[in-house]
């Protein structure tokens, strides 16, 4: 008898904690309207006035610690406002400090390697890739459409 009653008893423990419960969701930090305009203006003008997009190793954590932010809340904030990962986010900014590279190239003779590091790539892959996804084209073809 007493086996029978610790095996209910701590069956109905151990599937009840896994399997019963409901578990919640912790809540985001939710932001005013006023913070959310806030942010982004603060955003948009960190990234085009400190270009902390050009250092090819930038993090989430060190952009949200620049701003004195959470990252948690940052990321949130370029996922919703944005729709696009943190990644995807800065790329854009790369993805256009490079188009005004290319640009510039046609008077400087920078080439291809040297404007993917200076737009703050570390590899001509991940610029080729990003690149492409942005502006559905490759870099020498874009250079090759500005002459």
């Amino acid at each position: 008898m007493f086996l029978i009653y610790f095996s209910i008893i701590l069956g109905k423990a151990l599937l009840s904690s896994h399997f019963g419960e409901v578990f919640k969701k912790p809540k985001s930090p939710s932001l005013s309207q006023d913070e959310y305009s806030n942010l982004n203006i603060q955003l948009e003008q960190h990234m085009n006035t400190q270009k902390p997009f050009l250092q090819f190793g930038l993090t989430l954590s060190e952009l949200a610690s620049e701003l004195n932010i959470k990252e948690r809340l940052l990321s949130q904030f370029i996922n919703s406002h944005y729709n696009a990962t943190f990644q995807d986010y800065v790329n854009v900014f790369r993805i256009e400090e490079a188009k005004k590279l290319i640009e510039q190239s046609k008077d400087s003779g920078k080439t291809i390697l040297e404007i993917v590091y200076e737009s703050g790539f570390n590899s001509k892959s991940a610029f080729n890739f990003a690149f492409k996804k942005h502006t559905q084209t490759t870099p020498t073809q874009y250079k090759k459409g500005l002459r």
